[in-house]
C-alpha cells in the first residue's frame, strides 16, 4: 500500500482536523489599512504646517530686506533723513495709499515695493491709519548722535499662520522691527 502524504494546501488534513492557518484575515488587513491611513494623515498635516511656516519666514525675510533697503535710501539722502526735517522727510507712518503724498522720491519708490507684502485690515491695533496693512512706521530716536532710526514694517500674516484657505480680515499681523544708525552730518 502506498503511503499518502498530506496536502499542505488542503484546508483539512486527512484526520479531519483544520490545517494551520496561512495568510492574513480580512480583519488584519483592515487594521493595517487604518494604521497606515492615520500615519499618512499625520504626515500630510506635517507637510501643511511646514508650508505655512515657510510662507511666514519668506514674508519676514522680505520685510527685513525692505527695511534694510529703506535704511540705505535714508543714508543716501541725508537732507530728507535729517530728523529735524519736518517736511519732505522719511519719518512718519506710511501705507499703500501714502505713495502720492510721500515727499522724497526714494520713499515713493520704496512704498511701491511695499505693495508686495500681503494686505488687509488688522483686527489688532497697529499704528497705521485704519489698521490698513501693509504699512511702515519710521521713527527717529533723538538724543544720541548719530540718531538711531527705528523702521517697523507690518503686514497681513494670516495666510502664513492659518493656511492658504484663510480669507477675510487679517486677525494675525506679522511685524519686523529694525534699528539702524543713519550716519552723516545733519
Amino acid at each position: 500500500m502506498i503511503d499518502a502524504q498530506p496536502n499542505p494546501n488542503a484546508p483539512f488534513d486527512y484526520a479531519g482536523r483544520p490545517s494551520a492557518q496561512r495568510g492574513v484575515t480580512l480583519i488584519e488587513i483592515l487594521v493595517a489599512v487604518v494604521l497606515l491611513s492615520i500615519g499618512l494623515l499625520g504626515l500630510a498635516g506635517l507637510q501643511l504646517r511646514g508650508m505655512q511656516v515657510n510662507q511666514g519666514s519668506a514674508l519676514r525675510s522680505q520685510a527685513a530686506i525692505m527695511a534694510e533697503d529703506l535704511a540705505d535710501r535714508m543714508r543716501t539722502d541725508f537732507a530728507a533723513a535729517n530728523p529735524a526735517n519736518t517736511s519732505g522727510s522719511f519719518y512718519g507712518t506710511f501705507t499703500r495709499a501714502s505713495i502720492a503724498s510721500a515727499a522724497p522720491a526714494a520713499m515713493q519708490d520704496w512704498l511701491t515695493g511695499l505693495n508686495t507684502l500681503p494686505g488687509g485690515v488688522a483686527a489688532t491695533p497697529v499704528p497705521c491709519a485704519g489698521n490698513v496693512l501693509p504699512c511702515v512706521q519710521v521713527i527717529a530716536h533723538a538724543g544720541s548722535v548719530p540718531t538711531p532710526v527705528e523702521i517697523d514694517v507690518w503686514w497681513n500674516d494670516a495666510r502664513a499662520i492659518m493656511g492658504s484657505g484663510a480669507s477675510g480680515p487679517a486677525t494675525l499681523v506679522g511685524s519686523y522691527k529694525m534699528v539702524a544708525e543713519i550716519s552723516g552730518q545733519y
